[in-house]
């Protein structure tokens, strides 16, 4: 209750703060609230977009230029590919989630800007790793017995729980890096945890994710590092699960093997989709065929039978056939704008910067491979944070300063 008072956020919105607390515990609840596909998950995104429009109407309409220049050519395009879909209804609630992730990002700069901390940014989204990290250690219990499973903790799918994972070593690794806080015990703890987590999600490109992040520190900040991350890695191709899902990737790549009641790797399956698909993105270039039209498509381009429609498991794929080709660039936009800020930043903290940024890249490269847009939860943890440290003012009056 002490931290919870003391919290800038819970200061700066109440409602925020328990949004960020809790969001992360909530996913396989909110599933049960659906009817006809729109649950309290979905009143929820619509709070947080209206708190973002309070905060814009308590400024008089003076919408931050560095908040929304990154998303806008994006949003733009966004939006007309809810004109151009045969479900534009559906696209429309779909897309909304992309804008709640702005929202977030926008709603980081007026916490900031009211006088709010990064710490308390660190503290309450490490605090929400609580109860997901309760259910995994039960959970895990479970996979023990049955000898197999992947983790799902308290989200829907275990990717997106790897990717949580992610998030929280990440935070919790700069300061306790740092050594600028009392609690780097619990940070230890929480970093162990997040990485015995994240093996059991047998989540490859999660792993990968994490990989980079340690990169990019070890690069920008602490290239000794690079030496123990090489031991660290070569250590874990000696755990029977990261061997089996490394091989996995080296079988089941024959397409033909298909017709002969083989089945596929899922990286391979992921290939064959990606390149049917290619021959209907060129047929709509330059705003798509509709936001999060893919799966609606899906039948049309997929050369083998199958009994469901999948999404494209590319996030740069996905655009590319629901937004344009345009869009694509547009999204990499995005990351270039926050790139290259903390890029400048760097200087002033090498150790935040370069694992925020490990982040930002683990994220665009990871897009390869998952469907980023589409997990809300780790959306939300990820841009309040990357917002934070992108709008810190304590880094920006250094900055100027160094300037001048």
């Amino acid at each position: 209750m002490q931290y919870i008072e003391k919290s800038d956020i819970y200061t700066f919105s109440r409602t925020l703060f328990f949004i960020f607390l809790f969001r992360a515990s909530i996913d396989i609840p909110l599933e049960f609230t659906k009817i006809g596909g729109i649950g309290l998950g979905a009143l929820i995104n619509l709070f947080v977009f209206f708190i973002t429009c309070c905060l814009i109407s308590a400024q008089k309409f003076k919408v931050p230029q560095a908040a929304i220049r990154p998303f806008l050519i994006f949003i733009i395009f966004g939006l007309i590919s809810i004109l151009v879909s045969p479900i534009p209804i559906e696209s429309a609630r779909s897309f909304f989630s992309v804008i709640t992730y702005v929202s977030v990002f926008i709603i980081s700069y007026y916490y900031i800007y009211s006088g709010g901390k990064y710490e308390d940014c660190r503290n309450v989204i490490i605090y929400s790793s609580v109860v997901p990290f309760f259910f995994a250690f039960f959970e895990i219990f479970m996979i023990f017995i049955n000898g197999e499973g992947r983790l799902y903790s308290t989200f829907s799918h275990p990717n997106i729980f790897a990717f949580y994972c992610v998030l929280i070593f990440s935070i919790s690794m700069i300061d306790f890096v740092k050594k600028e806080c009392d609690i780097r015990g619990r940070l230890l703890f929480v970093m162990f945890f997040s990485v015995f987590c994240l093996l059991m999600t047998q989540t490859r490109s999660a792993w990968l994710a994490l990989f980079i992040v340690l990169l990019t520190y070890g690069i920008f900040a602490n290239r000794k590092f690079l030496i123990y991350l090489f031991l660290m890695t070569s250590c874990l191709f000696f755990i029977p699960l990261v061997q089996d899902r490394v091989i996995d990737l080296f079988s089941g790549n024959d397409v033909n093997e298909v017709l002969q009641g083989e089945a596929l790797n899922s990286y391979a399956w992921r290939k064959l989709v990606w390149n049917s698909s290619e021959d209907m993105i060129f047929q709509s270039p330059i705003f798509g065929h509709g936001y999060n039209t893919f799966s609606y498509y899906f039948e049309d381009f997929f050369p083998l039978p199958t009994d469901k429609n999948y999404d494209a498991h590319n996030t740069y794929v996905q655009v590319a056939f629901d937004m344009g080709l345009i869009s694509v660039f547009a999204y990499l936009f995005i990351y270039y704008c926050v790139v290259n800020k903390m890029r400048q930043l760097l200087r002033f903290d090498k150790v935040k910067y370069s694992i925020s940024m490990g982040l930002v890249f683990s994220y665009i490269l990871v897009g390869y491979s998952d469907n980023m847009l589409f997990y809300l939860a780790y959306n939300w943890y990820f841009w309040f944070f990357v917002g934070v440290v992108y709008f810190d003012k304590n880094s920006e009056v250094m900055f100027e300063k160094y300037e001048r």
